[in-house]
């Protein structure tokens, strides 16, 4: 089974709270990205596939992508990840960036999702509730085109439902139908973004 995780406000935590859930159950857990993302301890910087499986046999998972700029992993070719995708029960895949914001809405190229994904999470940050769009939103241009706010506005609740599910709900569902799609809304610390949280989800389900 292959996740893509994307969107923006927690998408590597929501993938190792993937990773230990999966490896709980004892399946063998790949992580990589078809983007960039930051290199942790112990990750295969190469296309070594004799490592990768070393790894997930004794540990039960691996981190892995081609070595990139400023400490982060970037994606393997085509080839090689439909090979090593087979060495793993469950491969949670990276396929966005967003600047460490909370807020993304993507551009045409983007996300990049991986041949053969069977799910897509979308992750949002609550956190940028309650903070102006120009500080919150990676490529703010977009957010704006697609809500008609301005740079200035402070984000609600609402809004950011309106930016998950016009910017990757909506248009990810109509281009990936054989994926599903589902809302985990990241950055929940507060009883009032846990219930936004709730809200977030169970209108996703609803619609």
């Amino acid at each position: 089974m292959i996740i893509a995780v994307v969107g923006a406000g927690g998408k590597t935590t929501h993938i190792h709270e993937l990773e230990e859930k999966y490896r709980n159950r004892g399946k063998r857990v790949l992580i990589t990205t078809t983007t960039h993302m930051m290199q942790e301890a112990g990750c295969v910087l190469s296309e070594d596939a004799e490592a990768i499986r070393r790894q997930l046999g004794e540990n039960g998972t691996c981190m892995a992508g081609n070595a990139a700029e400023d400490g982060k992993i970037g994606a393997f070719s085509a080839d090689f990840f439909a090979k090593i995708r087979q060495e793993a029960d469950i491969v949670l895949v990276e396929a966005d960036g967003s600047k460490r914001l909370p807020v993304k809405a993507p551009a045409e190229h983007e996300p990049v999702i991986p041949n053969g994904c069977d799910r897509i999470d979308v992750v949002m940050g609550l956190s940028a509730i309650g903070k102006r769009l120009k500080d919150a939103a990676h490529r703010k241009e977009r957010v704006m085109e697609l809500t008609g706010l301005s740079e200035e506005h402070i984000l609600t609740a609402g809004d950011l439902r309106d930016i998950i599910m016009k910017g990757y709900v909506m248009p990810l569902r109509e281009k990936y139908p054989e994926c599903e799609v589902r809302i985990y809304p990241g950055q929940v610390r507060t009883l009032y973004e846990q219930v936004i949280a709730e809200i977030l989800k169970k209108e996703d389900i609803d619609g």
